[in-house]
């Protein structure tokens, strides 16, 4: 019988605090070790406008750069301001088959749609379905996201869904403090609070609906190496999760997942062009050192 470890399940967040990538670790469960599609990085907007890309093909490898066992992994698509308006993710095992499709709807800069189809399986009818998720944005005068509404569709039918809604507020320099959602026809309850020293995020806390606090998160941010870490819990080296690495740019050059314990479980690196964009990615498992390689192609 093959050895279970423990594989951290992690939350990512792509939101915008402090400029920074935020990511919330949730909790740790049994699994064996399966590998995992990269991160895709959000990619500025300018950066994308000043290259004039529209397209970005990114290819799967698992010899390094080895052409014959390639696969059309993902592909993204722009618009002339560099929004990202389509994502279609393909899956490794039936080369040309896409598991995942989301489209981005935006008024000027601002995103105010994200819809989500992808294929999920019945494990016990052995049957693939159709899932279908939309997210709805609205803003405040500053610009900031003052409330989400998900929308999940199972089986893609329009008649029946679950509703969540979240609220947002932010204090007088535009920091996010506070998280509220709202479940179907349940109460609204405090779900999240990010706590800052001199406007840099320290701390976050995430409640459930009856006010009992589920898990922290401590942020630790090392200014001569540019390392940001963050542990399940306080700061002891055995509470360590993730360490994000990046380089004089101030771009992720390296994410580092730890098991419990702080033991090494996985590492990404990313590689960048000279016009700033994301030229290559590897995931790298610790335990068995087995690597995964993927290159981005860009078209105008």
């Amino acid at each position: 019988m093959a050895r279970l470890f423990f594989l951290l399940c992690m939350v990512l967040i792509v939101a915008s605090v402090n400029a920074q990538n935020l990511f919330v670790f949730k909790s740790t469960v049994k699994g064996t070790i399966t590998p995992m599609s990269p991160e895709w990085l959000n990619t500025n907007s300018m950066i994308l406008r000043s290259n004039v890309v529209q397209k970005d093909s990114v290819y799967y490898y698992d010899t390094k750069e080895n052409n014959p066992d390639s696969a059309l992994i993902m592909t993204q698509y722009f618009d002339s301001l560099g929004n990202l308006l389509e994502r279609d993710e393909f899956s490794v095992k039936k080369k040309g088959e896409v598991w995942k499709v989301s489209n981005f709807s935006y008024l000027g800069d601002q995103l105010f749609k994200k819809e989500i189809i992808s294929m999920t399986e019945n494990k016990e009818v052995h049957e693939a379905r159709l899932k279908k998720d939309v997210f709805t944005y609205e803003y405040d005068s500053a610009g900031d996201v003052v409330k989400v509404k998900a929308y999940s569709f199972p089986n893609s039918s329009i008649y029946t869904y679950s509703l969540t809604i979240q609220e947002n507020e932010y204090d007088s320099s535009g920091h996010l403090i506070k998280e509220f959602l709202t479940r179907g026809r349940g109460n609204r309850f405090l779900y999240r609070t990010y706590i800052y020293d001199h406007g840099i995020l320290t701390e976050l806390n995430t409640y459930d609906s009856t006010g009992y606090l589920s898990y922290s998160n401590t942020r630790k941010f090392d200014n001569k190496k540019n390392i940001l870490s963050i542990y399940l819990g306080d700061n002891a080296p055995d509470n360590l999760r993730l360490e994000l690495y990046y380089d004089d740019k101030k771009r992720l050059a390296q994410q580092k997942i730890y098991w419990e314990g702080g033991v090494d479980y996985e590492s990404q690196y990313y590689w960048y062009n000279a016009g700033g964009l994301v030229d290559r990615q590897v995931v790298k498992y610790d335990i068995n050192g087995k690597k995964y390689y993927y290159r981005h192609f860009y078209s105008r």
